[in-house]
C-alpha cells in the first residue's frame, strides 16, 4: 500500500497544481450592456427611410439598424449597436462609401458611453455626440432641446459636400447643408 501511494504521490501533485492553474487562469469577463437610457439615442426602425427636401428636390435615406453585440476586449465584453444611413439614388457618389454614415453607440464601461456619428458626405467621421454639449434649436416651428450641430464648413469638398448636419438625440437628423444645393429639411 505504501508503495502504491507513493507511485500516486506525483500523479495527485499534477492533479492538484493542473487545477490551481486551471483556476487562476479563468478570468472573470465583465459584461457592459447598453442601458435602456443608453438606448434611447437609436430613434430609428430598421428599414425606416428619411426624406429630406430643399424646396425644390428630395434626397431619401435608408436606415438600417443592427442588432446589439459584443466587442470582446480581453476580460471585459463590451455591448455596442449601430444604425446606417445610405443614400438612395446617390448620383454624386464619386467612391460607393460616400453614401454612407453611421451611428454607433458603445458601452466601453458601466458608467461610460461613446456615441458617434457619421453622415453620408460629412467630410467628420466618428463625430463623438457624447463629448458634444447639446443646444436649443428651431427646425420647422418645432422646438428641440438636445440639438449637436456639427459644423465642417471649412472641410468640404466635391466628394464631401455637406458643411453642417443637425442632429437631435430624442428625433436623429433633423436636417443638413450641403455646398451645393443649401438647406436639407427632414421632412415629418
Amino acid at each position: 500500500m505504501t508503495r502504491s501511494f507513493l507511485l500516486m504521490k506525483p500523479v495527485i501533485i499534477l492533479l492538484l497544481l493542473s487545477a490551481v492553474l486551471f483556476t487562476a487562469s479563468c478570468k472573470k469577463i465583465s459584461y457592459h450592456k447598453l442601458t435602456d437610457e443608453d438606448m434611447s439615442w437609436l430613434v430609428y426602425k430598421n428599414y425606416q427611410i428619411d426624406e429630406f427636401d430643399n424646396g425644390n428636390e428630395t434626397v431619401k435615406f435608408l436606415v438600417t439598424l443592427r442588432t446589439k453585440s459584443y466587442y470582446d476586449n480581453d476580460d471585459s465584453a463590451n455591448e455596442f449597436t449601430t444604425a446606417s444611413f445610405k443614400q438612395l439614388n446617390d448620383t454624386t457618389a464619386i467612391h460607393p462609401d460616400d453614401s454612407y454614415g453611421l451611428l454607433y453607440i458603445y458601452k466601453p464601461s458601466d458608467d461610460g458611453l461613446l456615441v458617434t456619428f457619421s453622415w453620408p458626405h460629412f467630410p467628420l467621421k466618428g463625430v463623438p455626440l457624447t463629448s458634444l454639449p447639446p443646444g436649443i434649436v428651431t427646425i420647422g416651428g418645432v422646438n428641440y432641446t438636445d440639438v449637436f450641430v456639427l459644423d465642417a464648413t471649412g472641410f468640404t469638398d466635391a466628394r464631401n459636400k455637406i458643411r453642417k448636419v443637425w442632429y437631435s438625440k430624442s428625433a436623429g437628423v433633423l436636417q443638413f447643408e450641403d455646398t451645393i444645393a443649401g438647406l436639407w429639411v427632414k421632412n415629418l
